[in-house]
Formats: structure tokens, C-alpha cells, sequence
């Protein structure tokens, strides 16, 4: 349940956070991962809370990637292997979703594939048959692909229609070949990472595995709870402060 009452106050100046309710919660919180660090090194970790409930989450402290403007690249940060098993990427804001308060603590969701939605929806769908569900790709025949061609690390696939091959962008191949993260409970790796129908392609959708649960301290100064970092929901505590 979203409430969105505002905090009580008790006495002059004195503002009372129960935690029941989101208005306690609205701020920009600063602070870190207990026993952890993200693919930068760093262990920092940032949660903006609106008002309306909206916010995001930003881990790490590389600098925001650029939105993409070309629909043949993309940074590589974007599909490069994580080295600590999280799909939280520096250098992003995760919008927060289903923000919600239940015994004085909020509960907030993301999804790592908002980092590639705006480059997924960029693509042109092409006609795969059964290499996906749906028919479509957003890369001729995504199966047929060579990763690595020696000496320059480019990429090509195979054009359906004339059989020749034709040079892409790697960072293209792994968003359109590459599945998402395995779900850790069912080991589900069949799809690829742009999801595509006959007229438009875009992140695949496949709930909030990103996901905050948190409660209030220290007179509502401090945020303490739990990280849940990817699909297979391995928590680490995280200590904010609000700003």
C-alpha cells in the first residue's frame, strides 16, 4: 500500500518519521553495501524517493552513461560480464518501481534491463522464425553470429535473405544474441535480451529482480535494510543516510 500522507511534527522544528507511511521516506539517501563492492571498485549506493513514490537507484560512483544516439553502438559497459555477480551497473539510474510501505518499512523494486530499453527500442525487428518466441529479432538470424573475428574484435552475422555476412557493432550482437541474466531458481537462459515483435523491439520485461527493503533509524536520519541484487536474490545490507 502507497500512502502518501505527510510526517507529523512534535513540537516546533521537530519532524517524527513513524515509517508508516512514504512521505517518511521521501529524500535522497546516500550511503553503502555492507561487505560489498560494484564493478567500479566501490561500494556506494544511492536511493532517491519522490514524493509521487517514483524515484531510482544508483550504485557505484563512475560517471552517468550516455544516453545512446546511435543505434548501431552502445557503451560496453552496458553488456560487459559483471566480475561480482550483481546486474546493478555503475553509471546508471534504475528507476524504482511497486514503491510500497508494509510494517514500517519500504519495499522498492528495479530491473537491471532498463539499462538497455532505450537502445532495444531503437532497433529495427527483423523476421527470425523460430529463433525467438515471437518470430522477430532485432539482428538477422541472431544465431548465426562470430563474436571475436581476429585482429580487429568486430562482428558480423549472417543476412537471411542473401546468406553473406554482414558487419555489426559487438556491443549490438550481445544485446540481440545474448540472453539476459539466468534466473538462478530455474535456470531460464532462452531469451535474448531485446525482446522484439513484428513492428518494435525493447527491454524484456520480466518483473523487478532489483529489489530494497529498508526501515528507518536514528530518528528517521538513517535507512537500514536489504539489497537484493539480481535474479537469484542474494541480499547484501545496505546503510544510507539521508541527505
Amino acid at each position: 500500500m502507497l500512502a502518501l500522507a505527510g510526517c507529523s511534527e512534535n513540537g516546533p522544528g521537530t519532524t517524527v518519521y513513524t515509517g508508516n507511511q512514504i512521505s517518511d521516506y521521501v529524500a535522497e539517501w546516500d550511503g553503502y553495501a555492507e561487505a560489498f563492492t560494484f564493478d567500479d571498485g566501490t561500494d556506494r549506493v544511492r536511493l532517491r524517493v519522490f514524493a509521487d513514490g517514483h524515484g531510482d537507484i544508483r550504485v557505484g560512483e563512475m560517471d552517468l552513461l550516455p544516453h545512446p544516439v546511435d543505434p548501431a553502438a552502445a557503451p560496453w559497459n552496458w553488456v560487459r560480464g559483471s566480475v561480482t555477480g550483481t546486474q546493478l551497473r555503475p553509471g546508471f539510474l534504475y528507476p524504482i518501481y511497486e514503491p510500497r510501505v508494509e510494517s514500517a518499512r519500504i519495499r522498492v523494486g528495479a530491473d537491471y534491463r532498463d539499462l538497455s530499453q532505450e537502445w532495444c527500442q531503437a532497433q529495427t525487428p527483423y523476421f527470425v522464425g523460430d529463433y525467438t518466441a515471437s518470430g522477430y529479432g532485432c539482428l538477422p538470424e541472431p544465431a548465426q553470429y562470430n563474436l571475436f573475428i581476429p585482429g580487429d574484435g568486430s562482428c558480423s552475422v549472417t543476412d537471411s535473405a542473401t546468406g553473406q555476412p554482414l558487419s555489426v557493432g559487438c556491443v549490438p550482437v550481445l544485446l540481440c544474441t545474448q540472453p539476459p541474466p539466468c534466473d538462478a531458481a530455474t535456470a531460464a537462459c532462452t531469451v535474448y535480451a531485446c525482446a522484439c515483435d513484428a513492428s518494435s523491439c525493447g527491454a524484456r520485461d520480466a518483473g523487478y529482480p532489483i529489489r530494497i527493503d529498508a526501515a528507518l533509524e536514528t530518528e528517521g536520519t538513517k535507512l537500514v535494510g536489504t539489497l537484493a541484487t539480481s535474479d537469484g536474490y542474494t541480499r547484501y545490507t545496505v546503510r544510507l543516510t539521508r541527505q
